[in-house]
This record gives C-alpha cells, sequence and structure tokens, in this order.
C-alpha cells in the first residue's frame, strides 16, 4: 500500500514538472520571439533613422520633390523664372521667424535677379496670432501692400506687440483703405487660403518654422547664411554657398 501511494505521489510530481518545464519552455519562447520583435522593431527604426540621417549628412541637406513649384499666385519677391527657387514657409508669430526674415533680404540683394523668394503660410497652432497675421497679410495683399505687410508684422512680432488692433495700425500706416482691410479682417477672407498653403507644406515635409526650399531641396530652421560646422562636427553649406552652387558660381 506504501508503495503505491509512493509511486501515485512519484507520477503526480512527474506530471507536474512535465508540465511545468512545458509551460516554461513555451513562455520562455515566446518571451524570447516578443522580445526579437522588438528588438527588430527597434533596429529597423534605429536603421531608417540612420539612413535619414545619412541622407542629410552626406550632403547637408534633405532632398525632397513634393513641395509645388512657385506659381503667379504665390507672393513673390523677384521674377518667377529666376534660376534660384526660394520657397519659404512662414508664421509671422514665430519669433525664429521674425529674427532669420532679413536674411532673405540680404540674400535677395546680394543675388539680385538670380533669386526668386516665395513667401507661404504656415502658421503654428500655439501662436495664437499666428493666423489673424496670415490673414492681415493677405488683406494688405489685397491691396497690393504684402511685403510692407510682412515686414511690419514681423517688427510688430519683435516688439511683441501682436494684436489686431495693431495690424490695423501697420495697415494704416501703410496708407490701405482702412475698411476694406478692417472687414477683410474681420470676415476672414483669406482663411481657406491660409490652410490650404498650410496643407500643401505639410504634404511637402513642413512641420515647423521657418522651413526653406531651395530648387526642391529643404533646408529645416533658420539655416545659417555662411558656412559652418554642425553639432556632430561636420562642415556644412551655408545659403550663400548652396545659393551659389546652383548658380555654378
Amino acid at each position: 500500500m506504501r508503495n503505491k501511494i509512493f509511486l501515485s505521489g512519484l507520477v503526480t510530481i512527474l506530471l507536474i514538472g512535465s508540465s511545468l518545464f512545458f509551460y516554461w519552455r513555451h513562455y520562455y519562447r515566446s518571451f524570447n520571439e516578443v522580445d526579437l520583435v522588438i528588438s527588430q522593431t527597434q533596429a529597423e527604426e534605429e536603421k531608417n533613422k540612420n539612413d535619414n540621417l545619412s541622407v542629410i549628412n552626406s550632403v547637408g541637406q534633405l532632398v525632397t520633390s513634393s513641395v509645388k513649384s512657385i506659381e503667379e499666385s504665390d507672393h513673390i519677391w523677384g521674377e518667377i523664372n529666376a534660376p534660384v527657387q526660394l520657397i519659404i514657409y512662414s508664421d509671422f508669430a514665430c519669433p525664429v521667424c521674425a529674427d532669420f526674415s532679413p536674411a532673405l533680404e540680404t540674400l535677395k540683394n546680394e543675388f539680385g535677379d538670380e533669386l526668386v523668394i516665395a513667401f507661404r503660410h504656415f502658421p503654428l497652432n500655439y501662436h495664437q496670432a499666428a493666423l489673424p497675421a496670415a490673414l492681415a497679410s493677405e488683406c494688405a495683399a489685397e491691396q497690393g501692400k504684402f511685403w510692407d505687410m510682412h515686414n511690419k508684422l514681423f517688427t510688430l512680432n519683435q516688439s511683441r506687440q501682436m494684436s489686431i488692433s495693431n495690424f490695423s495700425e501697420a495697415a494704416r500706416e501703410l496708407e490701405l483703405n482702412e475698411d476694406k482691410f478692417n472687414n477683410c479682417l474681420d470676415q476672414e477672407k483669406y482663411k481657406d487660403k491660409v490652410l490650404e498653403q498650410v496643407a500643401a507644406g505639410e504634404q511637402a515635409g513642413v512641420n515647423g518654422t521657418p522651413t526653406i526650399f531651395i530648387n526642391g531641396v529643404t533646408l529645416p530652421g533658420a539655416y545659417p547664411l555662411d558656412d559652418f560646422v554642425d553639432a556632430d562636427g561636420k562642415e556644412r553649406r551655408g545659403l550663400r554657398t548652396i545659393i551659389k552652387k546652383n548658380l555654378n558660381i
């Protein structure tokens, strides 16, 4: 009787042990498989990240073909058929855009008819004055004063005086028809146009301001005028050198 009990207990232990072994084996393998998938996913993401960085790092630029070419409907500074086409997506309430804006004037003065600049709207949601300012620029453009209002708005930005009343004051200083300007602004007449430019910018890869495109090459951020060394210690071409390269100078 005692032997039967002993054997029965031994069989039970063996069965339990076997079950635990196969459970542990299955669990361990599943865990490893999940871990492997995670590792592969992380490796894939890291590879994609490094591939993207290598594209940027190899030439100091990120090439894109999705940005829409300059059109007559754009706000253009220069001749539309100029050999160097610079498109800037910008936000009038963005401090970096305001600080960068004089660089465009510097480039236009240096390269003259060889360079055309097109301004496109990309008001950021977290800048409360961005959309009203974009609309104010369009209402000024309706009276032929886009670039004048462009400069006024960035001046207001730098002095932290972005408000509807100051937009109206800027219109007065530019000798615009105030009633026409204010009605245009109140009715948000050009809101659809601004939002369409935002959507087109997003399709072209814009996700911040300023973003510049030079002949199909995107240069994110307030790109330096002169050649520079980046945080990785690599030498990069500045805007002047990039433009000269496009002109074969």
